[in-house]
């Protein structure tokens, strides 16, 4: 039984990482914003205990928002968003040979998707890609 409702092909993940990366400047410009003007907010909910409407709070809002929007384009798309500051991201996939479900594994550092590991193995148990595409050998 699928774990996952999409799966995708390794032609399919590398066509979304152009997306991807914008989607990752934004958030992290976005994050950066918001940290910035955190440091605004909190004096004033501290000083308040609230900001009911205040013009300081509703930018932070509006922030929080732009930056919600784009992680939801993110996760819209299927895929599994492992680490937000890295953009660490599986995309479930079915292996050919076995059918198994295991996970393309890609960090916005690496211009390709170029590992894999299985579902119940996080980022410890990257492999190589080339190893998913070669059919397995078996003992006699």
């Amino acid at each position: 039984m699928a774990i996952f409702q999409r799966h995708f092909s390794c032609d399919e993940a590398n066509g979304m990482l152009p997306a991807l990366r914008d989607w990752f400047a934004e958030l992290h410009r976005l994050e950066a914003e918001l940290a910035a003007e955190r440091a605004r907010v909190e004096p004033v909910l501290a000083l308040r205990q609230h900001d009911v409407g205040g013009p300081v709070l509703h930018a932070y809002l509006m922030l929080w928002m732009r930056w919600r929007h784009f992680l939801d384009l993110v996760l819209k798309t299927g895929v599994q968003v492992k680490d937000l500051e890295r953009g660490l991201i599986d995309f479930p996939h079915l292996r050919e040979d076995t059918g198994e479900e295991v996970l393309l594994c890609w960090e916005l550092s690496e211009p390709t998707v170029s590992h894999w590991h299985p579902v119940d193995a996080g980022y410890a148990g990257r492999q190589p890609l080339r190893r998913l595409q070669q059919p397995e050998e078996h003992d006699p």
